[in-house]
């Protein structure tokens, strides 16, 4: 999970110079330029590789929490509320991360009409 915090911090400094370009590209010409550019790379491409690397890292703490913090293999007693939720929410998530295929295509099937060709 570090890297998805290193990435956060990036994506705030990023998003924190793209507004200080905004309000002083009407100024300065050189800073609409590297505002459009900045804007263009980070807004797109960069999200698409956050996304990608930050369901990677959940599908391997879904996988790690279900198999080693498995809340069956202990003394119903000992276990704390804490644990199941986690437990349960781990469950819950993997299985919308294996139905994750099928719903996007469920989306895109529905509503093909109103995607538009750019």
């Amino acid at each position: 999970m570090g890297s998805i915090f290193v990435i956060f911090v990036f994506s705030f400094l990023m998003l924190t110079i793209i507004l200080i370009l905004y309000f002083i590209q009407c100024c300065v010409t050189p800073a609409r330029r590297i505002y459009e550019r900045i804007k263009s790379y980070f807004l797109w491409n960069f999200m698409i590789r956050l996304v990608f690397e930050a369901s990677l890292e959940l599908v391997f703490c879904c996988v790690l929490n279900i198999t080693y913090g498995n809340i069956f293999d202990y003394d119903e007693e000992n276990v704390g509320v804490g644990s199941k939720i986690n437990f349960y929410f781990s469950v819950f998530i993997g299985v919308l991360i294996l139905a994750s295929p099928l719903l996007i295509l469920l989306f895109y099937n529905f509503n093909f009409e109103k995607v538009g060709e750019e």
